[in-house]
């Protein structure tokens, strides 16, 4: 998530024009702190979800929910505030999240102010639904629904898009679904790992490990909001009983937006000891898509790919990755 937005040098949300373009300007919305967004790669953005942390003064903001954005026409936007702390004495807010839908042209730098606005303002209403039955996680967005289990976890589990953002999800629009999806991993034995020219290779068979191998996964909605929905799910690599590094992977949805972030962690929980260490020779979250013909775009925001499927994105180094197709 962080790569892929370090392009834009402040996050900040806008409104989309799927909700209203934003109320008037009230009296009593006193200024705090305006920011601006700037887009540095020139590519632009249109309704981008963006979430951005913003510190408070001591003494200033006793609740959250007095918070309000606005344009740089003096107009309240939709957007999702959360407390996230607050000041040693407890009386004021300390740090808040907004989160909301940004659109700035290639180039260029929009202003948003965060203002007071005196007194509790009401949560924005939007078609942001998330729910969890059965140890399944279900989002709609009113673009994009998705399902993800807990129990053998394989990433989406399955995915509708409409490219109305109308809530219509039907199987002529499922664009995930099937077998193949999860994380993965493969693991190296010791003897098999050889140094060249001091970096490790490996030579011969590694074994594979999965998430879809766990029956106790677990997924819960870690953050529900108007505008944001954040799933958890967690478990381990498993092969045959054995155990190979757990999985904390995080789902980021946003009301009237097809975006769905997707944060991938993986946990050692082996040990301390050398005898404990894994060479691992791959790790992967594999997504089944129905998707047929046309185009890939791999890369970063400031370097896209259009490429040809099938393809894939290979990351060989920390500051290095390759696309091969």
């Amino acid at each position: 998530e962080g790569s892929a937005m370090a392009r834009i040098a402040l996050y900040v949300l806008v409104c989309a024009a799927l909700f209203a373009v934003g109320s008037s300007a009230r009296a009593g919305d006193a200024p705090i702190v305006t920011l601006t967004v700037e887009d540095e790669a020139g590519l632009g953005a249109e309704n981008h979800p963006v979430t951005m942390g913003v510190p408070l003064p001591d003494g200033k903001v006793e609740s959250a929910k007095q918070l309000v954005l606005l344009d740089a026409a003096g107009k309240r936007l939709p957007c999702q505030v959360k407390e996230v702390s607050r000041w040693m004495d407890g009386k004021s807010v300390k740090w808040v999240h907004f989160t909301w839908l940004q659109s700035v042209a290639p180039k260029g730098k929009v202003q948003v102010t965060v203002a007071d606005a005196g007194g509790a303002v009401p949560p924005a209403t939007t078609p942001l639904k998330a729910s969890v039955q059965g140890n399944r996680a279900t989002v709609e967005t009113g673009f994009v629904k998705f399902v993800v289990s807990g129990a053998k976890f394989s990433g989406f589990e399955s995915a509708w898009f409409d490219p109305n953002g109308k809530g219509n999800f039907t199987d002529a629009n499922q664009i995930v679904g099937g077998a193949g999806g999860g994380s993965h991993l493969r693991i190296a034995p010791k003897d098999a790992v050889v140094l060249e020219n001091e970096h490790p290779k490996i030579k011969g068979d590694t074994k594979p490990f999965s998430s879809t191998a766990d029956a106790e996964g677990n997924v819960v909605i870690e953050e529900q909001g108007p505008f944001r929905v954040v799933v958890k799910a967690t478990g381990r690599h498993l092969a045959g009983g054995e155990r190979a590094l757990d999985y904390t992977v995080r789902f980021y949805a946003y009301a009237g937006s097809p975006v769905v972030r997707v944060q991938h962690t993986f946990v050692s929980r082996q040990g301390e000891k050398p005898a404990d260490f894994h060479w691992m020779a791959a790790l992967n979250l594999d997504v089944p898509t129905k998707l047929e013909g046309g185009k890939l775009t791999l890369g970063t925001e400031a370097a896209p790919a259009s490429v040809e499927p099938p393809a894939e994105i290979f990351q060989d180094s920390s500051d290095h990755y390759a696309i091969k197709s």
